[in-house]
């Protein structure tokens, strides 16, 4: 559906949350700068992967289905898996990222 489209050719700010295999960390392809905190100066969208490759790693649910070789932008190839093996709710890393990112105040609840 996507084909070879980058993530510069997307209309709106769209994050897709995929998590690093190895080291179990988050990692989110992202559209704009705006949408990164820090490293300003080195952005590149989505890392310089394709729409498709970002969505194929954040829907590969190992071991039903293989994990996703990416690779990006800065001669790195990353192996990555769907988000929800290292947070049972990946969407927390997206809101997370976002509170940082547009420079928000995190608000708890029932205070």
């Amino acid at each position: 559906m996507y084909g070879d489209l980058k993530f510069d050719a997307m209309k709106t700010d769209v994050g897709i949350v995929t998590a690093r295999w190895l080291e179990e960390k988050p990692m989110i392809f992202k559209t704009a700068v705006r949408q990164a905190h820090g490293r300003h100066s080195t952005f590149i969208p989505g890392f310089g992967a394709t729409i498709a490759e970002a969505v194929i790693a954040s829907c590969s649910a190992y071991p039903i289905f293989n994990r996703k070789l990416v690779k990006l932008k800065m001669a790195v190839r990353l192996n990555s898996w769907m988000a929800g093996y290292c947070a049972n709710n990946p969407t927390l890393y997206a809101v997370a990222d976002g509170v940082k990112a547009f420079k928000m105040q995190p608000h708890s609840f029932g205070s």
